[in-house]
């Protein structure tokens, strides 16, 4: 049986062009995606990641994010980068390159 040219495709650009991003509690229903894939420079930092994020996903999403005092998306979530927290990370200024998981947990949620 023969493989259609496009699965083989799909199949590269996930893992070789793309980053991977995962949103969790909230953050979904603002992103309105649970996951979603972007292309993007090696060597982004995961701060001009969740830039190109905020434009977008728009305002809402980064109101929700951003902590309104010190603009830092750390302080209202949890951020990994394939499964490591970025603090144990460089922070906002970890590089991101094609192949990464970004996942973003918010800290606050209903009870």
């Amino acid at each position: 049986m023969r493989k259609n040219h496009s699965d083989r495709t799909k199949a590269s650009e996930d893992t070789n062009e793309f980053v991977r991003i995962e949103f969790m509690g909230f953050l979904k229903s603002l992103a309105k995606v649970s996951k979603m894939k972007m292309k993007v420079q090696d060597g982004i930092s995961l701060n001009d990641l969740c830039h190109i994020l905020f434009k977008e996903l728009g305002e809402e999403f980064q109101r929700a994010l951003v902590g309104s005092e010190l603009q830092d998306p750390r302080v209202n979530s949890l951020i990994l980068v394939n499964g490591q927290e970025v603090s144990v990370l460089k922070g906002l200024e970890t590089p991101i390159k094609a192949g990464d998981t970004i996942t973003f947990i918010p800290v606050s949620h209903g009870g």
